[in-house]
């Protein structure tokens, strides 16, 4: 999972902005590989902190409801870009 959730971050990095431009390209894939049945993915782009990060999703109806969704998977990547500058990608399956 950490190959798809990388290629997001390197994604989002090239066009300088946050976006779930390419998630919808990828759940065929998510589903053959990884036997899913489904998944979503949360982003973030330019917070302090991680833990910061975790309280906008936590504040937000849409990604605390993912979050808490039913997965049994996730995985995280953590980029720091150019200071200060940061890109965290979740992916929930």
């Amino acid at each position: 999972m950490s190959d798809l959730v990388n290629h997001q971050n390197e994604y989002m990095i090239a066009k300088n902005f946050i976006n779930h431009d390419l998630f919808l390209l990828r759940p065929e894939n998510i589903i053959e590989v990884l036997e899913a049945i489904k998944g979503i993915q949360i982003v973030t782009y330019d917070y302090a902190t991680p833990a910061s990060v975790l309280n906008a999703w936590l504040n937000s109806v849409v990604h605390k409801t993912n979050i808490k969704g039913n997965f049994l998977n996730c995985g995280i990547l953590y980029v720091k870009m150019s200071r200060p500058k940061k890109n965290i990608t979740q992916i929930f399956l």
